[in-house]
């Protein structure tokens, strides 16, 4: 559901397709467990806004209500996953005051986005975190090109560079390494970095 949650805040590109995708992964699960698909599309939905709701992102127990609550009837509604569906579905917004702690822009993505980046492969931004990191950084500059080129259908240019954008800022942060390698990284994949620090 963390690609779902993307979408909802910056996606603008195959909203049918990215909803699609998540209904595919999330039946595979249903049937492993014996369980149904909206009740595991809540669940996911609830755990990604109780993070955010830790980090700081939503202000308390009520925003994760009303968040989930949309969220979930958005989900319901078979609409396409975009930020515009999401609007048109009367999805809260974010407060924009809430500023990234690995970026320090104002934080929409960062959760999910880490979600993502944790369940991607050892030769993603996860090389990052291992001792031979400098080894690492052209395969992680070509896993963070491709992941960007993936993501551009489902999520448009921008919600692409976003989000791939977080994903190395998090992951660089994460392994206590300069901001330098940021810069490489995103600078290999030819994606922009408008984030700074906080």
């Amino acid at each position: 559901m963390a690609m779902v949650l993307i979408g909802t805040r910056v996606g603008a590109g195959d909203g049918a397709s990215l909803r699609a995708g998540a209904a595919v992964e999330l039946k595979m699960l249903a049937t492993a467990l014996g369980t149904r698909v909206d009740c595991l599309a809540w669940v996911g939905l609830r755990r990604l806004l109780v993070a955010e709701r830790s980090a700081g992102v939503l202000p308390g127990a009520v925003g994760v209500a009303h968040h989930l609550d949309a969220l979930f009837e958005l989900w319901l509604s078979g609409a396409p996953v975009t930020a515009t569906t999401a609007r048109e579905a009367d999805v809260p917004r974010l407060p924009s005051s809430v500023r990234c702690p690995d970026c320090g822009t104002p934080c929409t993505v960062r959760e999910p986005a880490g979600v993502l980046a944790s369940r991607g492969p050892r030769t993603g931004v996860l090389a990052l975190g291992s001792p031979a990191w400098r080894t690492e950084l052209t395969p992680v500059a070509e896993w963070t090109k491709a992941e960007r080129e993936r993501l551009v259908l489902l999520l448009g240019e921008r919600g692409a560079d976003t989000v791939v954008r977080c994903q190395v800022y998090q992951s660089v942060n994460r392994a206590r390494l300069s901001a330098d390698v940021t810069d490489l990284i995103l600078s290999r994949a030819g994606i922009p970095n408008t984030g700074g620090t906080p």
